[in-house]
């Protein structure tokens, strides 16, 4: 038996390259990452072996104004004989903030992992919070603070961000992880409309304001201190709504334990 790992593997949006949980934790198996855009060359080869979907806003729900995602993926999978597994997960449409939980297309699943707290109902076993694995980078260790040189800094999303402030600017966009990490350890408050931004920032300590999220993945943020802004008028009071969240990452590194855990049980009992 296998594990196959995909994920948005050939991106050079640094958010999407750095989910897979094969970076991160050991497996009792051999593993294979691969990219969601070369999945369906694996149907043959999944059959009777265990997929790990995720992790990233990977479940797109098609709605008038994005109906171009990977729904329709997760439809197809359905016809597929083997194991799988949601890691890290979550609902991503575009231009809304209103939305369901997409339960007859998550079904085929036998463990989900969302990295948001919608959908997770004490009454389903086989889903959990499952935050992004990119928590267990060493990346995050050591000192948070003793590189501090401004006092906002603008994390852009790989497709740029509109804001009229004059602060240093970093974009997700062809740039590596430990780049990423160093720029928001020069920063006490992060501006940004990256998810992994406004994660890996909130996981540092560090105020966090998500400007104009286009997305329901932002709205669904279990980040305690992080708020979010709709326009460049409000800005002044985000900034000083937002605060400081000391316990994410010990927090987040547990509950991304804990899943690991429990795909290790779900392996053996196989």
């Amino acid at each position: 038996m296998k594990i196959y790992n995909a994920y948005i593997r050939n991106s050079d949006n640094v958010g999407e390259s750095t989910v897979s949980p094969l970076d991160y934790y050991d497996f009792p198996l051999e593993t294979e990452k691969i990219c969601l855009c070369d999945l369906d060359k694996y149907y043959g080869k999944l059959k009777g072996n265990i997929l790990i979907y995720g992790g990233g806003g990977l479940i797109h729900i098609p709605s008038p104004t994005y109906a171009n995602g990977t729904f329709g993926q997760l439809e197809e999978l359905k016809q597929i004989d083997c194991h799988k597994i949601a890691w890290g997960v979550d609902v991503n449409v575009h231009n809304t903030n209103a939305f369901d939980y997409p339960v007859q297309t998550m079904d085929q699943f036998d463990l989900v992992g969302l990295r948001s707290l919608t959908g997770i109902t004490s009454k389903d076993p086989k889903v959990d919070y499952a935050p992004c694995p990119s928590c267990k980078s060493s990346l995050f260790d050591g000192p948070a603070f003793s590189n501090l040189v401004h006092p906002i800094g603008i994390y852009e999303h790989a497709a740029g961000i509109k804001i009229d402030l004059n602060s240093p600017r970093f974009s997700a966009k062809g740039t590596t992880f430990n780049e990423a990490i160093h720029f928001i350890k020069t920063c006490r408050i992060i501006i940004t409309n990256s998810y992994h931004a406004a994660y890996w920032s909130w996981l540092l300590g560090r105020k966090v304001v998500v400007f104009k999220p286009f997305s329901t993945k932002f709205y669904t943020l279990p980040m305690p201190g992080v708020v979010l802004c709709n326009s460049e008028n409000d800005l002044p009071t985000a900034l000083m709504e937002a605060e400081e969240y000391d316990d994410g990452l010990e927090d987040s590194r547990a509950f991304s334990d804990r899943f690991y855990n429990m795909v290790l049980n779900y392996i053996e009992d196989l």
